[in-house]
């Protein structure tokens, strides 16, 4: 096994982290790692394994996030098949932080409208109606802000929550 160690300039083949012994006919060899190499190396293990944990808390995160964002699709199914769900308290929630939302970047009033497709009435949406002060370029980030924390909530439902700006001067 050869290790190639960064906290030592010279490249040396024969740096094992365990101790070997050989026999060769009568002879017998053993070969002993050298401490100062062997430490570095296995803070080196370390790090490396310390990395690859991050690595993996990262990705169960990613999943918890889609098993979530699974369960709120699963929900709306079971609510749309006129099947028992949570959807009436998870909507409730739901809609609570998005006005939350609203109100902090648009301080004023916010309206809820319930709005559907005349041409496909199962395709609904909720409409948040808020007021803007000055000019658009003054409240073009905040419309870009509400739509990114919205989708943080509610990963892939962009459609489902729409914000309706009334400029006001």
């Amino acid at each position: 096994m050869q290790l190639t160690n960064p906290f030592y300039k010279e490249q040396n083949p024969f740096r094992y982290t365990l101790s070997a012994t050989a026999r060769f006919g009568d002879r017998q060899a053993t070969v002993m790692p050298r401490k100062d190499i062997v430490e570095p190396t296995f803070d080196l293990l370390s790090w490396s394994h310390a990395k690859r944990v991050s690595a993996l808390e990262q990705d169960l995160l990613a999943k918890e996030a889609r098993i979530d964002a699974l369960q709120q699709q699963l929900t709306l199914a079971q609510y749309r098949n006129h099947e028992e769900s949570q959807f009436a308290p998870l909507v409730t929630q739901l809609v609570g932080r998005i006005t939350q939302i609203s109100e902090r970047l648009f301080p004023g009033p916010v309206n809820i409208e319930y709005a559907f497709d005349p041409e496909d009435p199962s395709v609904e949406w909720l409409i948040f109606d808020v007021v803007a002060q000055g000019e658009y370029k003054d409240y073009r980030d905040r419309i870009f802000q509400w739509h990114d924390e919205v989708d943080t909530i509610v990963p892939g439902t962009a459609a489902d929550f729409r914000l309706s700006v009334m400029p006001q001067r």
